[in-house]
């Protein structure tokens, strides 16, 4: 069963997650509060850090009519299967987190322990212990809101993480930092859309897309080696595994004149890609060959593809994508890579 992980945190404008006080710092407004709380209706798990467990004592039942409504018409249990992660298995047993709501609650710990509720022991990697779990309680969607250590752990698997970024500055209070910088921490993402919910801004990211950007960077660094061609597009592909971990790379005309990036890619390897990063949509239909390179992947075994840009009809018009899509493909969009493609492709589209 495919489990998505979802992020959601607070922070401050200078991207601190608490203060020094004995009491947490509330970073979020009201609006904000009441979307979290949607957020964690839509959840099949929700998971906290023990240090969380301790300042705010959160429930983690579902609260509020509607969110109550939308579970039941989802057809999902009254609340999320809660777990809080600890290194010495140390929980207080008085926190709401045990005593409100229906579901289970587990404690996830690396020290056996005597403590309310589920004991689940691990060893290595909190994340892929909370996977682990998930897969268990048949928990496909799952919200992780822990402490900073959880949330940069988590980064490297989650596909989502809901940014709320308060006005406040915390400077010389602040405790647990998510980042130095706002501006150049948020460059390294791929947002999706932002919304502004009374005094927080709350940033929508895509964290696959995050981590596909520097391959995607990487494929059009690629492609600017491919021989000039006015009649060719020059594009850089990347094979990868499905946690974006690089297998092979190939780039128009790399093998032979005649051959696209795709083709020189696939013919490194000795595996079978999960997913393909490339900088131009692949194509279906060509001249110079039987079969195009969406076919090629298809073949290959290819369950994802993450492209910069769409062909155009430049030369021909493409329905790669379609075809992709019509074998149960996964298409992504990685934006904001056209003026560097481009740029790459001056002999066909002349000077940037």
């Amino acid at each position: 069963m495919p489990i998505t992980i979802h992020l959601s945190c607070a922070v401050s404008i200078d991207g601190y997650l608490d203060d020094t006080s004995p009491n947490r710092a509330i970073l979020s407004s009201p609006e904000d509060l009441d979307a979290v709380l949607a957020l964690r209706a839509q959840m099949d798990m929700i998971v906290i850090g023990a240090e969380t467990l301790r300042r705010d004592n959160p429930s983690l039942a579902t609260r509020g009519v509607v969110h109550i409504a939308a579970r039941k018409a989802a057809g999902r249990a009254p609340d999320p299967v809660k777990v809080v992660v600890t290194r010495t298995g140390d929980i207080p047993s008085d926190r709401a987190f045990f005593q409100t709501g229906t579901a289970e609650a587990i404690v996830l710990s690396q020290t056996p322990a005597d403590v309310p509720g589920t004991l689940a022991l691990f060893h290595g990697d909190p994340i892929d212990a909370i996977e682990a779990l998930a897969q268990t309680r048949g928990a496909s969607d799952v919200l992780i809101e822990g402490g900073a250590k959880m949330l940069t752990l988590a980064m490297t698997h989650a596909r989502y993480l809901r940014l709320a970024v308060s006005s406040r500055e915390l400077g010389n209070t602040g405790h647990a930092r998510l980042f130095d910088d706002l501006e150049p921490f948020m460059s390294s993402l791929h947002v999706t859309g932002t919304e502004t919910l009374g005094d927080t801004t709350v940033f929508h990211i895509d964290l696959l897309l995050s981590r596909a950007k520097p391959l995607m960077e990487q494929a059009l660094r690629l492609s600017a080696q491919c021989p000039a061609s006015s009649t060719a597009f020059a594009v850089g592909a990347i094979a990868c595994t499905e946690k974006l971990t690089a297998l092979a790379t190939g780039y128009s005309r790399e093998t032979g004149p005649n051959d696209h990036a795709e083709e020189a890619m696939l013919s490194k390897l000795n595996t079978a890609p999960h997913t393909v990063i490339c900088t131009l949509e692949p194509c279906l239909t060509r001249a110079s060959k039987p079969t195009g390179c969406a076919q090629r992947l298809i073949d290959a075994g290819v369950q994802r593809v993450i492209y910069a840009v769409a062909e155009d009809s430049t030369f021909t018009a493409q329905t790669g994508l379609r075809h992709l899509h019509a074998h149960e493909v996964e298409l992504m969009h990685l934006t904001g890579y056209e003026d560097w493609f481009h740029t790459v492709n001056g002999p066909i589209y002349g000077p940037s």
